[in-house]
């Protein structure tokens, strides 16, 4: 077996109430704070694990709020392997300035989205 080409993952959960998730995933599930970036708090569930608890637009949270998101500094070359494997991103892998961040997306078979995606932020924990 291979060694899985990641280094961290996030999931992500819309969530209609930030404030209220933040206390119960802080302090009822107990997990650390790593930061926050626009309407979104992330919490360590692992060494190279985190949920990023994300303000719903609408106040409602819905099931289809959960991103599979899967950490790399690599994410081209990741993105092309998977191309060059038959898997069909959404969109090319690209610069995202609201978020600082570097992504692309792709849905599963069942139409779960998929985030391939690289931090740029200095302060996102990089200890794997």
């Amino acid at each position: 077996m291979s060694e899985a080409p990641f280094d961290q993952a996030v999931i992500f959960v819309t969530v209609a109430d930030l404030e209220a998730s933040t206390v119960f995933y802080r302090d009822g599930l107990g997990l650390p704070y790593v930061m926050q970036e626009a309407h979104c708090r992330f919490f360590r569930i692992s060494q190279t694990g985190f949920v990023g608890l994300c303000q719903s637009s609408s106040g409602e949270a819905k099931p289809s709020g959960v991103v599979l998101t899967l950490v790399t500094d690599d994410v081209d070359g990741v993105c092309a392997g998977m191309v060059q494997r038959g898997v069909v991103l959404d969109h090319e892998p690209r610069r995202n300035d609201a978020f600082n961040i570097y992504h692309a997306f792709l849905k599963d078979p069942d139409g779960n989205l998929i985030e391939i995606q690289r931090f740029e932020q200095p302060e996102w924990p990089r200890d794997f």
